[in-house]
């Protein structure tokens, strides 16, 4: 079949070409003078950029939508803390209309830049990339590498080999270029400028043709156009033929010919052809689980090559690292190495490699940002099969994040009843210190004082116990009124005499002596009249209960809950051995103090019974630290119920 294919093609050309003319075609002597002999070597591109570059890509003299051009690619590479790469690409093209626009863009990380020159009939362009720390230092350098090849073309002309003897024609700058693949669906128009000499007659004819090979080969003209030619050597002018390709098309081919207005067609033509393509679909297959950002771990990566849902083996895969927005990452690596990484598709149609995602440096990103999609960019190409690619390989960040903190009830001044529980999630780590902050106590199983900042060693989930400071109305902190009636007649007691001053010094140690030894419990005192005498029940101190009759026996007893105005007046006036004392007196005063006594405790209660309860809520931080210095921090507010009235 290949062979029939093969003939037919040859028995087409031959008919094209009408090769019965007696003039044997040009087409083998018609050669640009080389682009290649402009490009300057890696040895020219380090004396003039003071920097070391190597080839990575050459193709020499190749026709092309440009005519015929010949490029190099350079790649500079620096191994150092500041990794930086820096790509140059230097192409010469026989080219007078196109376009000599140039760009340079810059950001935070990289900078892109264009830069293109006329030379004569010659069109020089230099693109490229770099990450360099300076900015500019590389995409400066282009300005002498293109004064370097403008000195090199000086005033040299590409010419057609005895076009100023010959009549000579030739496509140059077309679309679809020789050789080209081209789509189906989206190439529908061919143009081309015609590069052509006439010097044998004054006119002629330029015929142009686009015919289809068919599978089978059979063939299909698809269009064609005469344009007018006119004597003069080095000539150009431009032609368009609109396109239909029909389907199972093997090979468009595109001939051109001069025929002269007197001598007829003569055998001069050029041709060239195209190949219709479906382009292939490249798929970068990546694992179904997270790919965590730590520098780490080494993930399988695939990448499937198909066509037309069929898979392709023995394309030429290749992987570039493409640098990152970000500078809190490194680079990844590819098979454990640096650089572009080749491979090539097996009968599957896949190429398999292995990635090292970057790292994210803990120093400059130690807590992750609410909102950040964390992505590196991966170019991959497949020459000849599908157009160059950049895939963003999402990236799972190494960071703890507190999935939840869940705060049991709390009362102000209690500890809380049920435990609080931190939940935390973490892709590559198990242990982590907590640190938890709050206003108030806090408490944990493996031991606490208390603490106002609690720091723990801990797994993914910690439970602890929260007492929030005291505030509010205390509903248990209620005064005891014996208590404090008790209190009110002792020290009005005490104060009476010594105000009096009618103690001996003696006497008033005593007294003091038996206030010490006082107990306070609940006891009714019946006075019998305003004298000394006092009937009721007392307990000795320290001693046996005893009956006592007069108040002068009462020395060393202790005296059980309070007495009677009358009965603590009485009480005093026992103690009293001289001077003027005057029992009324003294008894509104007591009148006075134990009704203050009385509207406190009252006031207390009615605090207590028109209090409610109302909540505040207190801020609780907590931060989770995992051993490899990333971090995850959240700040809650929790209610805290209290009383108030």
């Amino acid at each position: 079949m290949y062979q029939v294919k093969k003939i037919a093609c040859l028995i087409t050309l031959a008919i094209l070409a009408l090769t019965a003319s007696t003039v044997s075609p040009c087409k083998g002597d018609q050669k640009h003078q080389g682009t290649a002999q402009f490009l300057p070597t890696a040895e020219e591109l380090k004396a003039l950029t003071g920097l070391e570059w190597k080839v990575y890509e050459k193709t020499i003299n190749s026709v092309d939508s440009y005519g015929v051009t010949s490029y190099v690619g350079y790649k500079h590479e620096i191994r150092t803390p500041q990794h930086y790469i820096s790509t140059l690409k230097i192409s010469i093209s026989y080219s007078r209309d196109l376009d000599i626009s140039s760009f340079v863009k810059c950001d935070k990380k990289l900078v892109w830049w264009t830069c293109n020159a006329h030379k004569g009939d010659y069109f020089i362009r230099c693109t490229g990339w770099s990450s360099h720390p300076d900015k500019y230092k590389i995409s400066s350098i282009t300005r002498a590498v293109l004064r370097h090849i403008i000195n090199k073309i000086g005033s040299k002309k590409p010419i057609l080999s005895g076009s100023t003897q010959k009549d000579a024609i030739k496509f140059i700058d077309s679309y679809p270029s020789d050789g080209a693949k081209i789509s189906v669906k989206k190439t529908k128009i061919f143009h081309s400028t015609i590069f052509y000499s006439l010097v044998s007659e004054d006119r002629g004819t330029i015929k142009v043709q686009a015919i289809a090979l068919l599978e089978g080969g059979t063939q299909k003209v698809l269009g064609e156009e005469d344009v007018p030619a006119t004597k003069g050597p080095n000539k150009k002018t431009k032609i368009k033929i609109p396109l239909d390709i029909p389907p199972k098309t093997e090979k468009i081919v595109f001939i051109v010919k001069l025929i002269l207005e007197k001598g007829g067609y003569t055998g001069i033509y050029d041709l060239i052809s195209a190949i219709p393509w479906v382009p292939a679909n490249v798929k970068l297959i990546t694992p179904d689980r997270p790919i965590v950002a730590n520098g780490k771990e080494t993930y399988l990566f695939k990448v499937k090559v198909e066509q037309e849902g069929k898979p392709i083996k023995g394309v030429k895969v290749e992987i570039w690292p493409q640098p990152s927005s970000h500078d809190f990452m490194t680079y990844p690596k590819f098979n454990k190495g640096d650089g572009v990484l080749n491979l090539t598709t097996d009968e599957t149609g896949i190429a398999s490699f292995y990635y090292t995602p970057p790292r994210i440096l803990p120093d400059k990103l130690p807590v992750l940002p609410k909102k950040i999609s964390l992505t590196f960019p991966l170019l991959i190409k497949s020459p000849g099969f599908a157009k160059s690619r950049v895939w963003n390989v999402p990236l799972y960040p190494p960071h703890p994040r507190i999935r939840s903190v869940r705060i049991s009830e709390l009362s102000a001044g209690d500890w809380q009843k049920a435990e609080s529980i931190i939940e935390v999630e973490d892709p590559d780590s198990n242990s982590f210190i907590y640190t938890i902050i709050f206003q108030g106590d806090i408490g944990w199983k493996e031991g606490h004082k208390n603490h106002k900042k609690l720091v723990a060693d801990c797994g993914k989930t910690l439970t602890f116990r929260l007492r929030p400071i005291k505030f509010g109305l205390d509903l248990q902190n209620l005064p005891d009124l014996f208590k404090k009636l008790w209190e009110t007649n002792v020290d009005f007691i005490r104060n009476e005499l010594f105000n009096l001053t009618v103690l001996r010094l003696n006497k008033r140690e005593l007294f003091e002596k038996s206030l010490k030894g006082l107990e306070i419990s609940k006891l009714s005192l019946d006075i019998s009249g305003p004298g000394k005498d006092v009937a009721g029940t007392i307990t000795a101190y320290k001693t046996a209960p005893a009956n006592i009759k007069n108040a002068s026996d009462t020395l060393g007893l202790t005296i059980k809950g309070y007495n009677t105005t009358v009965g603590v007046i009485d009480y005093i006036n026992s103690w009293v051995d001289k001077g003027p004392y005057d029992p009324y007196s003294t008894a509104l005063k007591l009148i006075y103090e134990n009704a203050k006594a009385f509207y406190d405790v009252f006031e207390a209660h009615r605090r207590v019974a028109e209090a409610y309860e109302d909540v505040i809520f207190l801020p609780i931080i907590v931060r989770v630290k995992d051993p490899d210095g990333y971090e995850d921090i959240k700040i809650r507010d929790v209610a805290v119920r209290f009383w108030k009235r």
